[in-house]
């Protein structure tokens, strides 16, 4: 895990900006990502077409060019997501 704040009322600013960093990214390639069938319709098409595997079809392009609108975070998300922030020792301050 990288480097975080070690005062625990500065964690609790950091690991919150985390978090809303998190739901920002999830939340705008969810609403952004075209509805499932649409998905399937689009891969189904390119089986169809021949295009299938590679990055020429519609389903990647869609997908493609989502992702590059909403780029995942520049600190790894898995890690932060399943890390175990309750071993951690934090020192006391003053709130």
């Amino acid at each position: 895990m990288d480097k975080f704040p070690r005062k625990r009322s500065a964690f609790r600013v950091w690991i919150e900006g985390r978090n809303k960093e998190l739901q920002d990214f999830y939340g705008k390639r969810k609403i952004n990502y075209p509805e499932l069938g649409e998905q399937l319709d689009c891969i189904w098409h390119d089986i169809d077409d021949g295009i299938l595997p590679g990055k020429e079809g519609r389903f990647y392009r869609r997908i493609a060019d989502i992702k590059r609108k909403f780029p995942s975070p520049k600190w790894d998300v898995e890690e932060f997501k399943h890390y175990d922030f309750s071993k951690e020792q934090f020192d006391e301050d003053l709130d």
